[in-house]
């Protein structure tokens, strides 16, 4: 997600640009390839950071990038242009808390007794990606990702940021939970209600 995006009511989904938005089929070579590099290239800055290194599995050589989190265990949102080519994907972790990403961070698990969680792994855009930011978080992340995890039961998702990425997650509602300084980088773990932001 962008600093620029702003909370809001998602509206409804016109179905030309619905039909747009799915998810990444894991069994799919093709489409996990595809993903794999467009999230090497949305990270490729942080390549010598050493928190990212610790979090991720990195392929410098082919210049693909996954989660340590089984894919088995993931829902990968995505949102293609017109060219049917890969503009934005959010991966999700619905195996909380038996895998939990934050936990290299020290972050404790949250969660009550009751109710179904997951954690948000990573939000990128892509060269394909051409709707503004405000427009991609009302749209595709509010509107298409967080309906269907509310539909599936899920109550709450987690995430960690840096501290410059806070202030603009606040605004969009994400609740802060805990914070860690690991190497001298501030991190925050926080809370997005789901059933408030649909």
């Amino acid at each position: 997600m962008s600093p620029a995006m702003a909370p809001a009511i998602a509206p409804a989904i016109a179905p030309a640009v619905a039909s747009a938005y799915g998810t990444l089929d894991v069994t799919d070579d093709r489409q996990v390839a595809e993903y794999e590099r467009h999230f090497y290239d949305a990270y490729a800055g942080l390549a010598d950071n050493k928190l990212m290194r610790l979090i991720w599995e990195w392929d410098d050589t082919r210049q693909r990038l996954r989660t340590r989190i089984p894919y088995s265990d993931q829902v990968i949102y995505s949102a293609r242009d017109p060219r049917g080519r890969l503009a934005v994907a959010m991966a999700v972790n619905l195996c909380y808390p038996a895998e939990f990403q934050a936990a290299a961070f020290g972050f404790p698990r949250a969660g009550g007794a009751k109710g179904r969680y997951c954690e948000i792994l990573n939000v990128i855009t892509t060269v394909h990606h051409s709707e503004s930011a405000r427009a991609t978080y009302r749209s595709f992340i509010s509107g298409f990702a967080y309906r269907d995890l509310v539909a599936q039961g899920f109550q709450a998702a987690y995430a960690m940021c840096t501290r410059r990425r806070l202030r603009p997650y606040q605004r969009l509602g994400a609740q802060v939970l805990a914070e860690a300084s690991i190497d001298g980088e501030a991190r925050h773990f926080l809370s997005w209600p789901l059933r408030d932001l649909t």
